[in-house]
């Protein structure tokens, strides 16, 4: 990830004079959260960038939470892909099927045959060497990056 493209510093400042953040752990258990969030939608979102044939891709997080059951679209001639980030900071994420929210889940039963849906799971995403692995939604299979960019 560039450094350029860090945009972590707009989570910082929320602690008082004292240095103790404000809102107590539980709040900071949620902004660690957010953040790793975003992390893990820049990576998965370079990694969709710097592969030529991805095709049109819309991040509908880029700016602000859109409460979607996916943070990107990408269209490809009359198809629609959708990806949703599922990140963790450690090297290992659980089964993709403990990840997948009801709206998710939902949206995932509603697809028409030419839509697509994946769950790009960042592991070690905080890390020097934050891995993504994709999976199709419907069948929780894994899947080669080189299917889903082609």
């Amino acid at each position: 990830m560039d450094n350029d493209e860090n945009e972590d510093d707009d989570y910082e400042g929320e602690e008082g004079e004292d240095g103790i953040n404000e809102g107590g752990e539980e709040q900071d258990s949620y902004d660690f959260n957010c953040v790793t969030g975003d992390i893990g939608e820049k990576i998965v979102y370079n990694e969709l960038k710097n592969n030529k044939s991805s095709g049109k891709i819309d991040w509908k997080n880029k700016n602000e939470e859109s409460y979607l059951p996916y943070d990107f679209k990408i269209k490809k001639g009359n198809r629609t892909i959708y990806i949703d980030a599922k990140s963790t900071v450690y090297e290992k994420g659980e089964d993709p099927m403990a990840i997948i929210t009801p709206s998710e889940q939902e949206f995932i039963d509603n697809l028409k045959p030419k839509e697509k849906y994946y769950i790009a799971r960042v592991t070690d995403a905080r890390g020097e060497n934050p891995k993504v692995t994709y999976y199709d939604a419907r069948t929780l299979e894994k899947v080669p990056k080189s299917k889903i960019m082609k």
